[in-house]
């Protein structure tokens, strides 16, 4: 319904916010004074942001419907809407839940949904699909979102940052030295027209004109940052390229946008944002809650956008502001940010008759090796400070104050709204001792991903290698090097374990891109060393760069640069190199690896422990936390990856879903890489979080 609303309507909707949705807590929906002829109610709403009609007007009833942009408003089937979208990622969340989580951002207000497609995620080895394994059918996603009326805004890339390895870009990409990401360059664009060649025909059948349930599709991610379509002919070019894909696959009724950042200049970067789209596709803005606070910051976002879109074509619309933000596992302590303050952000929002995508309404889970890096790693939990935690539970914010609810009273006043799923219950097990199964040296040829590869002419960089998740490890075989007491001296992305004749030397840890190996290997007699003398370097290659300020920074391989023995290169005269990708994605051997029994060694490097866990309840999940003596690596539960711990890290414990539980026994095998002097403390499950989210 239009703003123009009756007078009828008007009361109409104020009764709603004083009946159909009262808040928690002390705010009270009563009618404060007028300030400039704007009447407010207690959390700072409108009578007119109450009164207006166009939050609900969107039904996925199985019919054709129109979304598109007129007189500077989206519009539904030519009707007035605004967007309230939480960002939710189905591929950082268990499928069994992704019924509960969007029940849940249904009930907090929002009326609609953001998501990207991280094309690594579907596309890990080139020419290999995956759209059906746990946590990767889109189409069911994009399906059950219908199923309960939640319209979705998709963000297919192919870059799409979100803190994920690579940015979502596979890397595999970079394998070829002369192509160029996230330009118009040859290599490049042929390998993003297969890919959307196989997404988007896909996608078709679910846009919202075809009876599914996408409203939108974004071009790129924030390309402003490091793109520039007006002085570049090349990024121009290739924006311009996406968008006549997406209308080759897509029609050319499906509303498209770009999103671009302002930060970094005051009151906005004004130039940052203009730089990333075109002309003739709808350009969205993100900003954070503090530049929507901040009422000159506001103006200037609100007359930047009017005036990089067509007269008439520019509804306000902030596709990303953040509910939270991300962690590091340096960091000291988990990011968080105050609810009110979130909070306040969506009432102007909500006031001045806007669209958002809140990122993120409820995080997840970064499983296995998926977590990005941004100058420092990720943490596994993707929790985000979210309104919706990492396990479905509320969040809280940096004053305490239920962050859920807070954001209920902003998106829900005026509104009916479904009633939220009951909290999640989180369980107990039995705390377990873990024994030694086996060192990672001893098995790590039963664990290669494609058995050990030669690497012709020296180490070769993982993405060559056709690696791009795990750790990697390198091989050096001789018949005619002498490998006892001499200097190694080597260079790697990451830090290191080093190995000679299977004798564990250290692991090497420096500066991202650039942790140099420095040591004498130990003394062997060489007449009594029996075959080929062997140097063996594992890689523990963490995620690839999500963000860059340049390309360059996009181009982040990892592997093994160089090494040396002495003084001399170790080159094919003298030996043999070979490579082998540490995955874990093999489950059966995971399992084999536990019922080894190997005696533990002292300054063995990384290793394997193993234990069985009684589970008699498999409707709720738990949390995994690491007791003394552990300190990184790697958890495996039914050789399932939950994903990387560190125990010095603000993350204390890691989620296990229930989807990955089994009535009776379960498996728990972790790879531990740190140096393991001490004795390994117990593995607790527990029914709450140590770390504060």
């Amino acid at each position: 319904m239009a703003r123009g609303a009756t007078i009828f309507v008007v009361l109409l909707g104020l009764a709603a916010a004083l009946v159909v949705h009262k808040p928690k807590g002390n705010t009270q929906f009563k009618v404060d004074k007028k300030e400039g002829g704007n009447q407010k109610t207690g959390v700072g709403l409108s009578k007119q942001a109450l009164a207006r009609s166009n939050l609900d007007v969107m039904q996925l009833d199985g019919n054709n419907h129109t979304f598109g942009i007129q007189r500077n408003s989206f519009v539904w089937d030519d009707k007035p809407v605004a967007l309230q979208a939480g960002e939710v990622h189905y591929f950082r969340i268990p499928s069994m839940y992704w019924k509960d989580r969007l029940l849940r951002v249904k009930a907090m207000g929002m009326n609609s949904i953001q998501t990207y497609v991280p094309w690594n995620f579907h596309e890990t080895e080139e020419g290999k699909y995956d759209f059906h394994s746990e946590m990767h059918d889109l189409i069911k996603f994009l399906q059950l979102a219908k199923e309960l009326n939640l319209p979705v805004v998709l963000r297919p890339g192919p870059y799409i940052c979100a803190e994920w390895t690579g940015g979502g870009l596979p890397g595999w990409l970079q394998s070829n030295p002369e192509l160029k990401l996230r330009t118009y360059e040859k290599n490049f664009i042929a390998k993003v027209n297969v890919w959307w060649g196989k997404l988007l025909p896909m996608i078709k059948p679910e846009l919202a004109q075809n009876g599914g349930a996408v409203i939108m599709v974004q071009l790129e991610n924030e390309y402003g940052v490091l793109g520039d379509t007006i002085n570049n002919v090349q990024d121009r070019k290739y924006i311009e390229h996406l968008r006549d894909l997406a209308v080759t696959h897509l029609g050319n009724d499906t509303q498209l946008f770009t999103d671009d950042a302002a930060f970094g200049a005051s009151p906005i970067n004004e130039a940052m944002f203009l730089r990333g789209g075109i002309k003739g596709v709808f350009r969205a803005i993100n900003l954070g809650h503090e530049l929507i606070n901040d009422d000159v910051a506001w103006t200037a976002a609100l007359s930047a956008q009017r005036r990089s879109n067509a007269k008439g074509q520019s509804p306000m619309y902030v596709a990303e502001t953040y509910s939270g933000w991300f962690t590091k596992w340096e960091e000291a302590r988990i990011t968080r940010k105050k609810s009110k303050d979130v909070a306040k952000a969506m009432v102007r929002l909500r006031n001045a008759g806007a669209s958002v995508g809140l990122y993120m309404a409820h995080g997840g889970t970064n499983f296995g090796f998926w977590a990005g890096s941004n100058d420092g790693g990720f943490l596994t939990s993707y929790d985000y400070n979210a309104p919706i935690r990492e396990g479905g539970d509320h969040g809280m914010g940096l004053e305490g104050q239920d962050k859920y609810e807070a954001l209920k009273e902003a998106f829900g006043a005026g509104r009916e709204l479904p009633e939220e799923p009951a909290q999640p219950v989180f369980q107990k097990l039995d705390s377990i001792s873990m024994r030694h199964a086996a060192s990672l040296q001893s098995t790590k040829s039963d664990l290669c991903h494609k058995g050990w590869q030669p690497s012709k002419g020296g180490p070769q960089t993982a993405e060559k290698l056709g690696h791009f998740l795990g750790l990697m490890a390198y091989r050096y075989t001789s018949s005619k090097i002498d490998m006892s007491n001499q200097v190694i001296d080597a260079e790697a992305s990451d830090p290191t374990h080093v190995y000679v004749n299977d004798q564990y030397m250290k692991e090497f840890k420096g500066t991202k891109h650039n942790v140099q190996l420095k040591a004498t290997t130990p003394k062997i007699k060489f007449e009594s060393h029996k075959g080929p003398h062997v140097l063996d370097i594992v890689v523990d290659t963490c995620g690839r760069a999500n963000f860059g300020m340049s390309k360059k920074q996009m181009h982040d391989t990892k592997g093994l640069w160089s090494a040396k023995l002495g003084k001399k290169a170790l080159n094919a005269e003298d030996g043999e190199w070979s490579a082998c990708a540490l995955r874990f994605e093999n489950v059966s051997a995971l399992s084999e690896v536990g019922q080894l029994r190997q005696s533990k060694k002292e300054n063995a490097g990384p290793a394997f422990y193993f234990a069985k866990v009684e589970v008699r309840d498999t409707t709720k999940d738990t949390w995994l936390h690491h007791g003394e003596g552990w300190e990184k690596g790697v958890v495996f539960f039914n050789g399932f990856n939950l994903g990387r711990y560190d125990t010095k890290s603000p993350q204390k414990e890691l989620y296990v879903p229930a989807s990955i539980l089994k009535e009776g026994s379960n498996e728990i095998l972790i790879l531990e890489t740190g140096e393991q002097k001490q004795k390994m403390g117990q593995i607790d499950f527990m029914d709450k979080r140590i770390t504060r989210t």
